[in-house]
């Protein structure tokens, strides 16, 4: 046992040295470093249980989004002078980025366009600046599948949806999120708007994603799984 406290700790005192404020945010007070291990560990696990699920709900969004509001304005309804100036600079520069290397006047595809714009564009399509041009245009057939007894709300879709997009840019950016109580609530969200977009993307996260067994998942059972790791290497 000695032997595997020394070797966690040194682990530990390793992780840390690379990235100090980084790794402090895992460690307790008068806590051994199998501790702030598990933390870490449990924080890579829980980033990897939610990426399938984030994935499928920005493909989903913006695909109906951008079906929708073509068949409303046309396939280049991003270029539109009623979007707001915040979105349009991010359209400018993803068209900006695809044009360069290529011949004068070559204007890219709707759909490269698109596949470039990231998740907090479209959650931006769905705050008060477009609601007239947007929601109300198009939110009954974006959340066409919503139940019959939910009564559609762009403000409570949309609050949602920042909710999930922050979580969304921290784990991106590599980011704690493990003692976040509010990550069941988060993935709820998230099954709930894809519902209501796609139901079999929905399905899929149901039975592909492991965010609710991580959760789950006692720290004493990561922290054991962890020693026995350890005490094969050495």
């Amino acid at each position: 046992m000695g032997n595997i406290v020394k070797q966690t700790s040194q682990l530990w005192s390793n992780l840390h040295r690379l990235a100090p404020m980084r790794f402090a945010r895992y460690e307790r007070q008068r806590e051994p470093a199998l501790n702030h291990l598990e933390r870490y560990v449990r924080n890579i696990h829980l980033c990897q249980a939610f990426y399938p699920s984030l994935h499928l709900l920005e493909v989903a969004l913006r695909s109906t989004l951008h079906r929708e509001l073509t068949r409303e304005y046309g396939a280049t309804w991003f270029q539109s002078r009623w979007l707001h100036h915040k979105s349009k600079r991010l359209v400018d520069k993803v068209i900006d980025d695809l044009q360069k290397n290529q011949p004068p006047g070559w204007v890219p595809d709707p759909n490269q366009v698109i596949a470039k714009l990231t998740l907090g564009f479209w959650v931006a399509m769905l705050n008060t600046d477009h609601d007239r041009r947007i929601f109300k245009r198009v939110g009954a057939q974006v959340f066409s599948h919503r139940s019959s007894s939910y009564r559609l709300s762009r403000s409570d879709i949309q609050g949602r949806l920042q909710r999930i997009l922050v979580l969304r840019n921290r784990i991106s950016h590599h980011e704690a999120i493990f003692d976040n109580r509010n990550l069941k609530s988060i993935y709820d969200d998230l099954v709930f708007v894809l519902e209501m977009i796609a139901p079999a993307y929905a399905q899929l996260v149901r039975y592909e994603c492991s965010v609710e067994s991580v959760l789950n998942k006692r720290p004493s059972r990561l922290r054991k799984r962890i020693r026995k790791k350890i005490r094969m290497d050495t």
